[in-house]
């Protein structure tokens, strides 16, 4: 179960710069979750900010999985069929989010870069 939330001013920063490092890199959507909420987005088609039911019980599979082209609610009006890598923010075995790419082709090279980035992620919050 998702236990708390990423919360804080140098919280936001820190995750607008993931998602805007991923963006770069990957040059696809992404979507940085905080418990149920989606507090960075990159995709100008989603506008809902919290996510469905579907992608929070993914998230406590608490693995890295990519998804091809599987109809997913990211959120309860958002269908998509478009690839997926989730990769939920797991520390001190809590799940508090996940990181969200969405795109046509994704590679198993854009998951491991998922998976650095939210290592990283998850190294900062553990402190």
């Amino acid at each position: 179960e998702i236990s708390c939330s990423l919360v804080g001013s140098e919280m936001c920063i820190r995750d607008s710069a993931i998602a805007q490092t991923l963006y770069n890199k990957t040059k696809k959507d992404i979507l940085i979750i905080s418990g149920e909420t989606i507090i960075e987005n990159t995709s100008k088609d989603i506008k809902e900010t919290v996510i469905s039911d579907e992608i929070y019980n993914l998230m406590n599979s608490r693995q890295t999985t990519l998804f091809h082209s599987k109809k997913i609610y990211l959120t309860e009006n958002y269908l998509t069929t478009k690839d997926l890598i989730i990769s939920p923010i797991n520390v001190s075995g809590d799940i508090l989010g996940a990181l969200i790419i969405i795109g046509e082709n994704l590679t198993d090279e854009i998951k491991n870069i998922t998976e650095i980035l939210n290592s990283v992620l998850t190294k900062e919050l553990e402190n």
